[in-house]
């Protein structure tokens, strides 16, 4: 599957294609790549970790592709997965984190996404058409 600077989708197993967004901005584009590569999985930074940016200082104040939690929705929407998981954040009930969730609800034209966003060391199931976290 491709791989450039706005991303790359991977198929773990048929029928599951993960695109990760390799910290690229939402572009247009993002329909075509749903279009021909079809993913059904989407890996999508929603939040800039705000709380790390003075102890990695120049690169987290350049960072370039950081989605808002709307941007990442909209994302999510163009690509036409089914699931979603949020990325790029510390804690799963930040602000960004929780606004994203939401925000992916409003923005799904199926009414059927599934948008996660584990905590650090959660695992998220993939199973055909389904997708949860695992419980611990």
């Amino acid at each position: 599957m491709p791989g450039t600077a706005l991303g790359y989708v991977v198929e773990v197993e048929p029928g599951v294609r993960i695109y990760h967004w390799g910290d690229s901005a939402i572009f247009p584009g993002l329909a075509m790549i749903g279009q021909f590569y079809e993913p059904t999985v989407a890996l999508l930074g929603c939040a800039l970790p705000t709380a790390i940016m003075s102890q990695v200082p120049g690169p987290a104040e350049i960072l370039e592709g950081a989605m808002s939690p709307r941007e990442a929705a909209v994302a999510a929407e163009l690509l036409s997965v089914k699931t979603v998981i949020a990325s790029h954040y510390l804690e799963a009930s930040s602000p960004d984190v929780l606004d994203f969730l939401s925000l992916v609800g409003e923005a799904d034209s199926t009414g059927s996404r599934v948008a996660l966003a584990p905590e650090p060391g959660q695992v998220v199931v993939i199973d055909g058409e389904r997708a949860w976290i695992e419980a611990e």
